[in-house]
């Protein structure tokens, strides 16, 4: 992948030093080279791009960008996959190349069709692109939302970068927090697009393009309208994908948890790499959530060249420390830990590593799309028999919570959205981090009722559970999932290349019935009955486990600890009401230990807090 950062200012008043500065807060990115380049354009504008170099298609000194091709000139983080397809369209229509780049052919197609080449090609990528012809600067971002791209106005400048800590080094940029995003990310444990935590700091939206030219205070949104065509059923395409994506002059693994979605890849993997597979799985010994015996049994089976790095108690305190090298927004999903210990260790032996990302949402793969269809029946009840209903289960969700997971109990969960007078507002309580009374009370003021999760839930048709995976796609795979998974890997120079959302296996995935993919306590129907030809069905027979570590006990080890789980710490000067945060401590001091995940969301956002000198202004909440 890479990082890409950029300016349009008018003067001299920014130049190659901000570049620098900005491609040096992100150089982990691209640890094979950097470099940056100042274009001067008509009426004293002047534009700036930036790149962070992780060389994985043509290494050679011909490959490193900004690249220019006529009037264009272009900075890419990450990968056109099938570059190569179009690139021998384009040598049979005599049109010459000096490099083996994939940046160069989207510059050739860019020439040849503008903004529409993006529609035509399988990739994965956030890019700006400066047309000096035409004086502007165009930035865009694929329409999965794989990678990264924040834009910021500072004094003089439009700018933008792959990261938020690029952004911050520039001259006039205010750490201020957006009291709006602040409450978001208490809601649901991470800030969904367009927002950042930053007030001045906004993110460009999966699938959208922004064209900034003339007056660089005013880009405007323009959409993109991908059209990737689908040729063949969904098996071939996923194939393709896969394929697609281990083509690279450099090492390529696959992250392997033993799971239903990382084991399909796997699997297509080796059916495309024509040697050994690199594989890698992270073990959690003495823990019930250790998977790594399933991932090994895996990996055995197809014959694959297997790594397990094991992730202990006593690493916990480590992996707390660099938080703060890690987090770039505040993000409250605590298996970013396992997944950069994975991410540094598979570092050693390859460059890039496919994973599974993207089976839950588009195969129904959570417990929640039955829960929505299951809370869409009880909406018909009797309003006494539905708080009765939420009250036993209220009751009985001390009992029945997941303490070694430290995650809320689904049956409190469940109990929450039964009592939500609306469907959206329901499914708000299935995914949220704290419930809206407790953000209320964290905050000391209240807010709207439902924020962007209900908004995404009620765009679109279909019963409750196809809404639930639309709304997942939009909100929590973006910008929790591909965002912890940009930032554990890239954190160590490492990319990620996730084959199953492939904008050709989205659309096909998303046209099936929704009897393809969930049938009665049955998930992800059709991707097991590729798998059963493979591997013996009781393999994947059992509950979905999800990629966790032991939170609530782990936790308990930083009780005391340097103060990390101080509640004045956690609540910081004037950001959370300490008595609230206190409260929070003093339940999950007494057993509490659903409590864990809230309280590793404050600690998250503490330790980004510390790293950035962030400042809540006063009323903001």
């Amino acid at each position: 992948m890479c990082g890409i950062a950029g300016f349009v200012a008018s003067g001299t008043s920014f130049g190659e030093p901000e570049l620098e500065g900005m491609v040096r807060a992100m150089r982990h990115r691209g640890p094979d080279g950097a470099a940056v380049k100042v274009f001067d354009l008509p009426g004293g504008r002047r534009v700036g791009l930036a790149h962070a170099r992780l060389a994985m298609v043509d290494p050679s000194p011909a490959g490193a960008q900004p690249m220019e091709r006529g009037d264009l000139a272009l900075v890419l983080n990450g990968e056109i996959y099938d570059f190569r397809r179009h690139r021998e369209r384009l040598e049979r229509e005599g049109r010459p190349f000096r490099t083996r780049s994939d940046a160069e052919v989207l510059l050739a197609l860019w020439e040849e069709g503008g903004p529409a080449a993006l529609a035509e090609t399988v990739g994965t990528y956030s890019l700006a692109l400066l047309d000096r012809r035409r004086g502007e600067l165009l930035l865009a971002r694929d329409p999965i939302g794989k990678k990264p791209l924040h834009f910021a106005r500072v004094p003089g400048a439009f700018a933008f970068a792959s990261e938020l800590r690029a952004l911050e080094t520039l001259p006039g940029f205010r750490r201020e927090v957006d009291g709006r995003a602040l409450r978001e990310y208490l809601t649901l444990g991470y800030v969904p697009a367009p927002a950042t935590i930053y007030a001045q700091a906004r993110k460009l939206t999966p699938g959208s393009l922004l064209r900034v030219a003339g007056d660089a205070e005013e880009p405007a949104p323009e959409p993109i309208s991908p059209r990737a065509n689908a040729e063949g059923g969904l098996e071939e395409v996923l194939r393709d994908a896969v394929a697609l994506r281990l083509a690279a002059d450099a090492p390529v693994g696959v992250f392997l948890s033993g799971g239903i979605d990382s084991s399909l890849v796997a699997a297509l993997a080796v059916d495309s790499a024509g040697g050994r597979l690199a594989t890698f799985s992270l073990a959690l010994p003495g823990s019930s959530l250790d998977e790594s015996a399933r991932a090994r049994r895996v990996a055995e089976a197809l014959g694959a060249d297997h790594v397990e790095e094991a992730l202990r108690p006593t690493d916990l305190e480590e992996w707390v420390e660099r938080l703060p090298e890690i987090l770039d927004e505040p993000l409250a999903d605590s298996s970013i830990l396992p997944t950069a210990a994975l991410a540094r260790a598979a570092r050693g032996s390859v460059k890039a590593v496919l994973t599974g990302e993207g089976g839950d949402e588009l195969f129904a793969g959570y417990d929640r799309y039955r829960g929505m269809r299951l809370l869409a029946r009880l909406a018909s009840w009797p309003p006494g028999l539905r708080r009765a209903a939420a009250s036993a289960l209220a009751t009985g969700g001390r009992i029945l919570s997941a303490p070694e997971a430290g995650s809320r109990s689904r049956a409190e969960r469940f109990a929450e959205a039964i009592r939500s007078p609306r469907e959206a507002a329901a499914y708000g309580s299935l995914v949220g981090l704290f419930p809206p009374t407790e953000v209320d009370a964290l905050l000391g003021s209240s807010g709207p009722a439902e924020g962007a999760i209900a908004r995404a839930y009620e765009e679109g048709a279909g019963d409750a559970a196809e809404r639930a995976m639309r709304a997942d796609l939009r909100t929590y795979l973006v910008d929790d999932l591909l965002a912890k998974v940009d930032r554990a890997t890239m954190a160590f120079g490492l990319e990620a290349r996730c084959p199953l959302l492939d904008p050709r296996v989205v659309a096909l995935a998303s046209s099936l019935p929704l009897s393809e993919k969930l049938r009665g306590r049955r998930s992800k129907v059709f991707l097991r009955s590729l798998l059963a030809r493979r591997f013996p069905r009781a393999w994947f027979a059992g509950r979905k486990r999800g990629f966790a570590i032991p939170l609530a006990g782990w936790m308990r080890r930083l009780l005391g600890r340097g103060g990390l789980l101080d509640p004045a710490r956690l609540a910081g000067e004037g950001w959370l009401v300490r008595e609230e945060v206190e409260r929070g401590v003093r339940e999950f001091r007494a057993g509490r230990g659903d409590r864990a995940a809230r309280l590793w969301g404050l600690l998250a956002l503490a330790r980004w807090r510390e790293r950035t000198g962030a400042f809540l202004r006063e009323g903001a909440r």
